[in-house]
């Protein structure tokens, strides 16, 4: 009976599984977890249906589409349509090709400093045409092309400026009517020179111009004449690239000596003969300031005759 009563205990089946008749897995909602590998539990088989959730079955991450809102392309701020692409890397694309035409339009000097000069004269108003052709032959213009061109300014730009600049020196009236250069040489060759060559004609505007300079400086070397040195270098720039300045220092040495040349005194021919070599004598290179031949022992013997002809 007792040994009976044993092998009946053993099979007895308590309702919670834990006994022999109800074995199995352990069912997690009843209090169970996961079965132990170490334990001798089994880790679920995906491939059994278990695991994580498919996709495709209605689980997994969310859908950002699913909900109908597309993502949107950054745009900056103020950025013009034309600019703005279908992709944040196409408005990028679009932005680069116009910062490299840009940078292309403002940063490019030319390598030859004679670029900046060469203006196109259909972009230029016709009243400034003349003023702007003698940039060329500008000093001052050649000065501001070398620091264009040390800043990396393009020819065009530095055009524009200096033809804005000139066109609001033209509205306050600061511009003086462009020289005729022709008619300056045409005007300033001798009568007696008008029928000889080229060369000739340039030689004899030279030595009239030469005598009128030296003429300068002789009035100016006198001290009783009232003509400082710096007025006579102010007449000269003022008058001196000019067919009526120096028609006009002509007359002036007329009316002081009586004739050709710087004469005082009794206006006689000897006065006048010795007023005459003077004159000539002061447009010899030798005896003119700032000419490769100028010598300056004959200019001083040159002014001390001078002296001595109107006195001290």
């Amino acid at each position: 009976m007792d040994r009976f009563k044993f092998f009946n205990l053993l099979s007895f089946d308590t309702g919670d599984g834990s006994g022999a008749a109800g074995g199995g897995a352990p069912n997690p909602a009843a209090g169970g977890g996961a079965p132990d590998p170490a334990a001798g539990g089994v880790a679920p088989d995906p491939a059994a249906g278990g695991g994580a959730p498919d996709p495709a079955a209605g689980g997994g991450a969310p859908d950002p589409a699913a909900d109908g809102d597309a993502p949107q392309n950054y745009r900056p701020e103020g950025l013009s349509a034309d600019y703005l692409g279908e992709t944040d890397q196409e408005t990028i694309d679009k932005m680069k090709a116009a910062i490299d035409g840009y940078s292309a339009q403002i940063a490019g000097a030319p390598e030859d400093i004679a670029a900046y000069s060469a203006f196109n004269e259909e972009s230029i108003p016709e009243t400034l045409r003349p003023h702007i052709a003698e940039l060329a032959q500008d000093p001052v213009f050649a000065r501001a092309a070398e620091k264009a061109k040390a800043l990396n300014m393009s020819a065009e730009s530095f055009q524009a400026i200096t033809a804005e600049v000139y066109a609001a020196a033209q509205d306050a009236g600061l511009l003086e009517e462009p020289l005729d250069i022709e008619a300056e040489r045409e005007a300033l060759t001798p009568d007696h020179a008008k029928s000889l060559s080229p060369a000739e004609q340039q030689q004899a505007r030279e030595k009239r111009m030469n005598e009128n300079f030296g003429w300068l400086d002789l009035l100016s070397g006198d001290q009783k004449s009232g003509v400082s040195k710096e007025m006579a270098e102010h007449v000269k720039v003022e008058l001196g690239d000019s067919s009526l300045g120096h028609a006009f220092f002509e007359a002036m040495r007329a009316k002081i000596g009586g004739g050709p040349g710087p004469q005082v005194g009794n206006g006689g021919a000897t006065g006048q003969d010795t007023a005459a070599e003077l004159t000539r004598r002061a447009g010899l290179p030798e005896n003119t300031p700032g000419n490769s031949k100028f010598d300056q022992k004959s200019y001083d013997t040159l002014l001390a005759d001078f002296k001595k002809h109107h006195g001290e």
